[in-house]
Formats: C-alpha cells, sequence, structure tokens
C-alpha cells in the first residue's frame, strides 16, 4: 500500500456550499491525501514523463 498517494484536486472538485467544499479539501489534505491545484499536478506529471522519457531514450 506504500505506492498508494492519492491527491485531490482543489480547483477541479466542487461541493454544495464553499463551505463543504472548504471542509472536504481540508479534511483530504490533514488525513489521507494531497490537495493539489490542476497546474501543479501537470507540473509534477510533465515533470515525470520528461524524466521517464529520458531515461528510456539514453
Amino acid at each position: 500500500m506504500s505506492d498508494v498517494r492519492p491527491f485531490l484536486i482543489l480547483d477541479a472538485t466542487a461541493d454544495f456550499t464553499r463551505e463543504d467544499h472548504l471542509m472536504a479539501l481540508t479534511y483530504t489534505a490533514r488525513r489521507c491525501g494531497a490537495v493539489l491545484p490542476t497546474a501543479a499536478l501537470l507540473d509534477r506529471e510533465t515533470a515525470t514523463h520528461d524524466r521517464v522519457f529520458a531515461a528510456d531514450h539514453a
């Protein structure tokens, strides 16, 4: 289970109210996963892709 890294995209999810949305983000961040904006996730994925691509083509 150590390879599981749950995350929640804060600007790609919604809830019934702003307060409910913030509560879900806070709960996730404190207890079970990373809370990231879309841009941060895309930056991470791009960096990972570039690193893997470079290793495969070295």
